[in-house]
């Protein structure tokens, strides 16, 4: 069974990464910090309206669509044939962000880490 990520989900990685608090999304986001916290924590099934999930997509600089399948997931809704948010397209969104020397460094430190992958097999 395929776990989805939720809004809660996302918003933890978020914070976890960044140290951004619940104020600097919703700030980006143009959101209350309650609100934010509110769907951080959200413990019953519960699908927030359209303009929420588009301003916490701005607020945790994510794609639209990641932050709606979160959302979907949320409330229960997902369809089982939906893919799941994998790390690695969490990444690429970050990745977008760079500009062309970010990405080269980031490209030579994966070279180096998936070599001392195989060499210790």
């Amino acid at each position: 069974m395929t776990t989805h990520r939720t809004l809660s989900d996302l918003i933890r990685t978020h914070k976890d990464n960044t140290g951004d608090s619940y104020s600097d999304i919703a700030k980006r986001a143009g959101l209350s910090k309650a609100k934010v916290g509110q769907l951080a924590i959200a413990t019953q099934p519960h699908m927030p309206r359209v303009d929420t999930v588009e301003k916490l997509a701005t607020g945790l600089q994510l794609p639209l669509s990641i932050v709606q399948r979160a959302a979907m997931a949320s409330a229960g809704i997902t369809p089982p044939d939906a893919p799941s948010i994998s790390d690695a397209e969490l990444l690429a969104t970050k990745l977008a962000r760079l500009d062309k020397h970010e990405l080269a460094i980031i490209e030579r430190l994966a070279d180096s880490f998936i070599a001392e992958a195989e060499n210790n097999g």
